[in-house]
């Protein structure tokens, strides 16, 4: 049996990194990086429609997972110009192409849980976006869902990165080793699943048949900032000396943030026919990655 083309953009990402080997699992798939080509898959810059149209003919892809985006939310509000360009030209790029190629392309776009800030679970139609960033992925996906095909993740994770990318969960270890002070806000919620979840979920909704547009997080009601961060410290044996509870107006930031990005995730449990993994249980991943990470 013939392996289905696919391309993930985004693939040197935290994302990314975990979403090709799943991915390739399922097919023959190519990644695409911006500032550096993945192992397996090569570098261009999707803003370029003439160079994504051309790798695109090249490739024929059946299935594209968009993950590539710019997330800085900061920096988002700072240049709008670039939010556009990077998270909204881009992706009409790859909508173009399909459409002009009529080769009824599967676009699975990665979206975020940004666009939420309403108490409690949100449904996929209860969007509230307060910044640039959340527009910006607001306005990829109505592109998105254009395609016959398309379908919408929205999502958030967490994770370890490398030498070369650093992530919230790797500040946290820095600055908790470093004695810096933390502060822990006790009135931002979210529910996002460990970046190896994530990967593995998305693979296999790329390779079903759903469309439109779902909420991919954990179960379990969601947890406030604050509290993800003393669990991840106690599971991972971290000192909390410079923990502060505190709230969201307590830091300066250029982008305004939502309070409430807890998603409700029974669409995609219909969907799958399986419940979502557990946040508390989640976080308890980290410690199975430091390991792994100490023994490689």
């Amino acid at each position: 049996m013939s392996r289905p083309p696919i391309l993930l953009t985004g693939a040197t990402g935290l994302l990314g990194r975990r979403l090709q080997p799943a991915l390739e699992a399922l097919g023959d798939c190519h990644g695409l990086g911006f500032s550096t080509a993945p192992a397996k898959g090569f570098r261009v810059d999707l803003t370029d429609r003439a160079a994504t149209s051309s790798l695109l003919d090249e490739l024929r892809p059946v299935i594209v997972v968009h993950a590539a985006a710019l997330t800085d939310v900061d920096l988002c509000e700072r240049d709008p110009a670039a939010a556009h360009r990077l998270n909204v030209e881009a992706t009409r790029h790859l909508v173009d192409w399909a459409r002009a190629a009529g080769n009824d392309l599967r676009l699975v776009y990665i979206s975020t849980d940004q666009v939420y800030d309403s108490p409690g679970d949100s449904p996929e139609e209860a969007v509230d976006p307060v910044n640039v960033y959340a527009l910006s992925k607001l306005w990829a996906e109505d592109l998105v869902r254009r395609l016959p095909r398309g379908l919408v993740l929205r999502t958030n994770f967490f994770g370890f990165g490398d030498a070369r990318h650093r992530t919230f969960v790797d500040w946290v270890v820095e600055s908790c080793r470093a004695g810096r002070e933390i502060t822990l806000f006790q009135d931002v919620y979210f529910n996002p699943l460990h970046v190896e979840e994530a990967a593995f979920l998305i693979a296999r909704l790329a390779l079903g048949e759903g469309v439109g547009t779902y909420n991919l997080g954990a179960s379990g009601g969601g947890l406030s900032k604050g509290r993800f961060i003393r669990l991840m410290a106690e599971h991972l044996g971290l000192p909390s000396d410079g923990f502060r509870d505190g709230s969201l107006a307590d830091v300066g930031l250029d982008a305004r943030r939502p309070h409430d990005m807890r998603m409700a995730v029974g669409a995609v449990e219909a969907l799958l026919q399986e419940g979502m993994p557990d946040l508390v249980e989640s976080i308890g991943r980290l410690t199975l990655d430091r390991r792994q990470d100490l023994a490689s």
